[in-house]
């Protein structure tokens, strides 16, 4: 279990994986939706 926000695991949008600690200090958009519900089209433009 992560202990902080920054520990938590992510993969980079070039598929690499990363924490979320290397982006501290910087402002961060976190968008959190289920990919199998019917609304993710709405999505796309992010």
């Amino acid at each position: 279990m992560s202990q902080t926000l920054y520990d938590i695991p992510v993969t980079r949008i070039e598929g690499e994986p990363a924490t979320l600690a290397d982006y501290r200090g910087k402002v961060l958009l976190v968008v959190n939706v289920a990919s199998k519900c019917g609304l993710t089209p709405q999505y796309e433009g992010l």
